[in-house]
């Protein structure tokens, strides 16, 4: 069974080389965390099971930042709000 850890395979807004506007983009959603992924083509929940049990298991939100066409998506993680529809 594949897994996710949050601490390892996550980097801080400090530690990751954004591109373009994708560090406003996490600021504006309030994200601490950030990783890359391969393409969802802006859609987090076509993220793996598996990563998105241990972003919700961490107490924390997906949201897309951007990324390159047909290679990768940037995925900021915000810390889960109570009103926060997603982590339902």
């Amino acid at each position: 069974m594949k897994t996710f850890d949050i601490e390892t395979q996550t980097d801080t807004l400090n530690e990751f080389s954004f591109a373009g506007n994708q560090l406003e983009r996490a600021k504006a959603h309030d994200c601490v965390r950030v990783f890359r992924f391969r393409d969802v083509r802006g859609n987090v929940s076509a993220l793996p099971k598996y990563i998105m049990s241990a972003i919700r298991a961490a107490g924390y939100t997906a949201h897309y930042l951007g990324g390159t066409t047909y290679s990768y998506s940037v995925i900021g993680l915000a810390v889960t709000t109570p009103d926060d529809e997603r982590c339902a």
